[in-house]
């Protein structure tokens, strides 16, 4: 009798110990826990069962910010002088107000703008994101951030695509990095500039360069949609420093178009290098330090003057320079804010540069390394 007594508590605190334990979370299509205290079975005429609270998340801050619908808007081919407005609908989704703190464009080609500055529990807002005219050719890919109070879901991420067909394409290419021209050296350089639709018509280019340089533009087929192709000889120089040359094409038609702009960059002659010239950095709530060294490439004896160096102006780096143990290059201590690795983090790439007078300049790659806490959804 005791022995089967005995089995009736086992079975009983088994029993219990079964009833107790949280088995699978359900969700719902946005993959959040559904709201207590009941959650109903998927199949038709199912019960209700309860659901234990300690075993799901906080609900304070369940849900959170999120995009209603695609988070995407995909424009597909158009011509890059039109303007793209694409809409998106978000929404608080927590139980906790949410503060927008910021708006974080990837592209110069975009406005981006959000039609409140908070979201309380279960509110809605509307954010436009408009491509604008000849601002970005080619295919393209470019997400908006919001930052905000939430901390499930701190950056909220939209994303635009399209491919923004220009009036003419450029051949090798409309911005081209030339590399390292040697003093004393002639250097030439071709482009092929093709219309995309007919009745096309270019005028005599206007070019700026910091370099002599000699250009020519000629008309290389008639037949629409017309061909020229632009030539440019850079003439040999003994100065060293970087080569920057643009090139603005007026387009007499169609009418009421913007010129088309081009680009050439490139190091002459004596080259200093920043090493190590790349750094990777997630999203920081303190400061970040980082050290590096400028120092001239294949000059040993060239020394480079703390005093002389032009500093980069981005905002939320900070530079001390002194010179380097080596009585030849330059020891740097860069420091990174909070503001700074956010920006980092939407841009996904910052170009730090360094100069000094006589040699070409150094530049710092900084790399966003995104955080799996903090990156979007």
């Amino acid at each position: 009798m005791k022995r089967f007594s005995y089995l009736i508590v086992i079975i009983t605190c088994f029993w219990f110990s079964i009833q107790g334990r949280a088995g699978p979370l359900v969700v719902n299509s946005r993959d959040e826990p559904l709201d207590p205290p009941l959650i109903k079975n998927g199949a038709p005429g199912g019960h209700a069962l309860p659901l234990a609270v300690g075993f799901r998340k906080d609900l304070n801050t369940a849900g959170g910010m999120e995009v209603i619908g695609s988070d995407t808007v995909d424009f597909g081919k158009y011509p890059a002088r039109e303007k793209k407005v694409a809409n998106f609908k978000i929404r608080n989704s927590g139980r906790e107000t949410v503060k927008i703190r910021k708006i974080y464009k990837t592209c110069g080609c975009a406005t981006a703008v959000c039609d409140k500055t908070e979201l309380k529990a279960g509110e809605k807002a509307n954010v436009e994101i408009v491509i604008l005219p000849n601002s970005i050719f080619g295919a393209y890919s470019k997400p908006t951030y919001i930052e905000s109070t939430d901390i499930n879901n701190q950056f909220l991420s939209m994303t635009v695509k399209g491919t923004a067909v220009p009036l003419v394409e450029i051949k090798p290419q409309d911005f081209l990095y030339v590399g390292r021209i040697d003093t004393n050296r002639q250097w030439l350089q071709s482009f092929d500039i093709s219309a995309t639709e007919p009745g096309v018509k270019l005028g005599e280019p206007n070019v700026k360069c910091n370099y002599p340089v000699e250009t020519v533009m000629n008309l290389l087929s008639a037949k629409e949609p017309v061909q020229y192709k632009l030539e440019m000889k850079l003439m040999p120089s003994t100065a060293s420093g970087d080569f920057q040359c643009s090139i603005s094409i007026p387009v007499i038609n169609p009418t009421d178009n913007p010129p088309v702009v081009m680009g050439i960059s490139g190091k002459i002659g004596t080259e200093m290098i920043a090493f190590p010239g790349t750094f990777r950095m997630s999203i920081s709530s303190n400061d970040i330090v980082r050290k590096f060294n400028l120092k001239v490439l294949g000059e040993k004896s060239k020394v480079l003057d703390p005093e002389q160096v032009k500093l980069p102006e981005e905002k939320g780096v900070t530079c001390e320079v002194k010179q380097a143990d080596d009585g030849r290059s330059i020891a740097v201590t860069a420091k990174f804010s909070p503001d700074f690795t956010k920006e980092l983090f939407a841009q996904g790439k910052i170009y730090l540069p360094f100069s000094v007078p006589g040699i070409s300049s150094a530049r710092v790659l900084c790399l966003s390394e995104k955080n799996q806490n903090l990156s979007p959804r």
